[in-house]
């Protein structure tokens, strides 16, 4: 999903789409970084 925002910004070319896409990435690292954390703590409170 990245790679597909990185290339319509690079197609538009836009300041506007470029700091949308960097919130966009931000956001997903974020999410991915916490559910990570989540899932880690769900396996060690199983074992």
């Amino acid at each position: 999903m990245i790679a597909s925002d990185i290339v319509h910004t690079v197609i538009s070319r836009g300041l506007g789409d470029l700091a949308f896409v960097a919130g966009l990435v931000a956001i997903r690292t974020a999410i991915s970084f916490f559910l990570g954390k989540e899932l880690e703590e769900a396996r060690q409170h199983q074992s």
